[in-house]
């Protein structure tokens, strides 16, 4: 993915205009493109945007968040 189509992504997905999303680019750290296979484990930490930019089949997930102060509901 080129920098200009990923500042592209990250303005539809956050809904902020192009310039605003340029800002956001430049100041994150890194960009990991990785393609995932049956069987990877992918940790995202928490607060970390990030995206699925391609599927070549379902997904399965399981999201843990944490909550010692028992502040979130249970569904």
């Amino acid at each position: 993915m080129k920098k200009r189509e990923l500042i592209q992504a990250v303005a539809i997905h956050t809904d902020v205009d192009n310039k605003t999303a340029a800002k956001l680019v430049e100041g994150t750290i890194d960009v990991i493109l990785a393609t995932v296979a049956k069987g990877d484990v992918v940790m995202i930490p928490g607060h970390l945007p990030h995206w699925w930019s391609a599927l070549d089949s379902d997904v399965s997930y399981l999201r843990l968040t944490p909550d010692p102060d028992s502040q979130q509901k249970l569904r």
